[in-house]
């Protein structure tokens, strides 16, 4: 309502600010006084006193700076006292705008009460570590969902300050430097959706044109530019737009399609690859996904702080073609599961992590657990990958060794092939969570059909003791209507050693009676 007065002059919004801000200082709490909740109306409240101070009596002013005082003096006990997980948590989007609304409340007062300076330093201190932390890739483990909230933040913070501090810590920051170009990748070929690894929607929270605007701004980035138009127009009225839209919006930005870029990208910090056969909607898209669970940057410094929305998904694949997903996850999920994601069991036991509502880092740091990426090579022709599971999985699995291959060829052939060790005799299952379509079992393997989009699966070489058909069930799904349109293919081995090939052969149209 504010930036609406400040454009019309229209008192009808001005009284309804004064409405909401006397109401909200009525409450004796705003949410828990601690986190989220409280720190979107400290933000909100404190911009809205900046912004409009002449328009306020004197009596209101004090009414309202008393409000501002209270909770911003919380969020900073809190802070500086390190009471609430995420006041050290410098990877989690939780301090991000709980540290940002402290701030920003720091500016609206600054002058005013002495308190301000402190608010503004300490957050100031917070940011330095946060821009310390931050994937150097320009990624994140929390998802595309949280990076949207999280980078709302963050640019929050760092544009309103600009005045004040320039922005050459963003500049010189490579997670700032290559986010946008993460986000671009992270799109579906029809760039409507985005992928759902870690607890993500398809579609993100925030934006994310404004933040995308933004980021094009500061770096003079066509592509950025681009991508927010191109998201939005293909989300038609589920678009996403905010006030921020026409603060960070720079007309002298023109938009780059990304033609000139490559169709792949390697996010190495946390070992994510995708690739697509083209920019065009019409094509085929991949996701593999392996590293430590907070990155390598984070594993290297001991760093496991703010991992509570990652998945116990270390060697999961995605496949989506010709706007169908045949191959998917879980998103967003109230109960952390290996079962949930294309990968192994071990005798019955998953990766470290998994079990609460929230991922357990502590079990991940008690057996030093990770994933890694051994071996990359791209060409024109093939994308290779290996990866060594190995030690990202509990003790009790009993795992001596799982190196996944992994291959893809743009003319739509993807291969995965697993090698598998275990310390002694048991068992091993592994899962394929398939689309909307339906599969059926066939002389050579499995047909996966979406209309007329779809796979066949060919068991090539060590075949499973047995595969079962089973509906899909994601465990701690947040969507209380699951999955029951869609199936899983749960491949169970009834022995220690694997060495297992997989061969799909995606096709479109008439080209499903072609034979491999």
């Amino acid at each position: 309502m504010a930036i609406a007065y400040l454009i019309t002059g229209d008192e009808i919004y001005l009284r309804g600010i004064k409405k909401w801000m006397r109401a909200l200082c009525s409450y004796p709490n705003w949410a828990s006084n601690e986190d989220l909740g409280a720190a979107h109306i400290l933000f909100g409240m404190s911009i809205c006193y900046d912004w409009l101070y002449d328009k306020f009596t004197l009596e209101e002013r004090a009414l309202y700076k008393k409000k501002i005082t209270k909770h911003a003096n919380i969020f900073y006990k809190l802070l500086v006292k390190g009471k609430k997980w995420w006041a050290r948590a410098y990877l989690q989007n939780h301090n991000y705008t709980n540290v940002m609304a402290l701030a920003v409340a720091g500016l609206a007062l600054y002058g005013e009460v002495k308190e301000a300076k402190t608010w503004i330093e300490v957050a100031k201190e917070n940011f330095k570590q946060v821009l310390y932390w931050l994937s150097p890739d320009g990624s994140t483990h929390e998802g595309i969902g949280y990076w949207s909230g999280s980078l709302r933040s963050l640019l929050a913070y760092f544009m309103a300050f600009a005045p004040v501090y320039g922005l050459d810590e963003i500049k010189n920051s490579s997670f700032f430097q290559k986010t946008a170009y993460y986000r671009l990748y992270m799109s579906l070929p029809d760039f409507r959706d985005n992928v759902n690894y870690a607890d993500s929607p398809y579609l993100d929270w925030n934006g994310p044109g404004y933040i995308l605007r933004c980021l094009a701004s500061i770096f003079n980035d066509g592509h950025a530019q681009w991508l927010a138009e191109k998201i939005e127009f293909a989300r038609g009225k589920k678009a996403r737009y905010s006030w921020l839209d026409l603060l960070w919006y720079n007309e002298n930005i023109k938009p780059v399609p990304p033609d000139d870029l490559p169709t792949y990208a390697y996010f190495d910090n946390l070992g994510i690859f995708v690739d697509r056969t083209s920019w065009s909607p019409n094509g085929i898209w991949v996701f593999f996904k392996a590293g430590p669970p907070l990155g390598k940057f984070a594993f290297s410094k001991g760093y496991y702080k703010g991992a509570g929305h990652v998945h116990p998904d270390e060697g999961n694949f995605l496949l989506w073609a010709y706007g169908k997903w045949l191959i998917v996850d879980n998103g967003y999920s109230l109960l952390k599961s290996t079962v949930n994601h294309n990968v192994f069991l071990f005798n019955g036991y998953g990766q470290l992590g998994e079990g609460r509502m929230w991922f357990n880092e502590r079990a991940v740091k008690k057996y030093n657990g990770y994933a890694q990426i051994k071996y990359i090579d791209f060409k024109d022709e093939y994308k290779y990958i290996i990866a060594d599971l190995t030690k990202i999985y509990s003790p009790e699995a009993r795992l001596k060794k799982w190196l996944r291959t992994w291959i893809f060829l743009p003319k739509g052939y993807l291969i995965i092939k697993d090698d598998i060790e275990m310390k002694n005799s048991g068992y091993a299952e592994s899962f394929l969570h398939l689309g909307r379509g339906y599969v059926t079992k066939t002389n050579y393997g499995f047909l996966y059909k979406d209309y007329n989009v779809g796979f066949k699966l060919y068991e090539v070489y060590d075949k499973s003791d047995k595969v079962i058909i089973e509906p899909t069930f994601f465990i701690g799904k947040r969507n209380k209507k699951n999955n029951n349109s869609r199936f899983t293919l749960h491949f169970i081995y009834n022995r220690s050693n694997i060495s297992s090939i997989l061969l799909f052969k995606v096709f479109h149209g008439k080209e499903e009676g072609k034979l491999v």
